[in-house]
């Protein structure tokens, strides 16, 4: 069965890209834990690239969802915690958006 004629095509590449967002986050929460042993420069570099892919990654990811919920593909019991999930890390960047704009706000009085 190839990609095109799966009837979950949409909800297989949001959960690709969930899987993608969720380790990547795994990953940053472990990083920031031992970012004393390792280099500074390359800890930064290590945690900052997933965060700016999540930018890219999340909305790519619900918007598949969203798709596999209007095309109306056949039903998958994790698609609704998928797209919890999805509006957590949707939250987490929100966060970090309004920590940065009034952090530099702060500094540029």
């Amino acid at each position: 069965m190839t990609n095109s004629d799966n009837p979950q095509k949409y909800f297989y590449k949001s959960k690709f890209y969930y899987k993608i967002t969720f380790y990547g986050f795994i990953w940053v929460l472990l990083l920031t834990q031992v970012y004393k042993i390792i280099n500074p420069i390359i800890a930064s570099i290590l945690i900052v690239v997933p965060v700016l892919g999540a930018f890219v990654i999340v909305p790519l990811g619900s918007s598949y969802l969203i798709k596999s919920f209007t095309n109306k593909e056949p039903f998958h019991k994790y698609r609704i915690l998928y797209l919890i999930g999805y509006l957590f890390f949707a939250l987490i960047l929100l966060g970090l958006v309004v920590s940065l704009v009034h952090d530099i706000s702060r500094f540029s009085k």
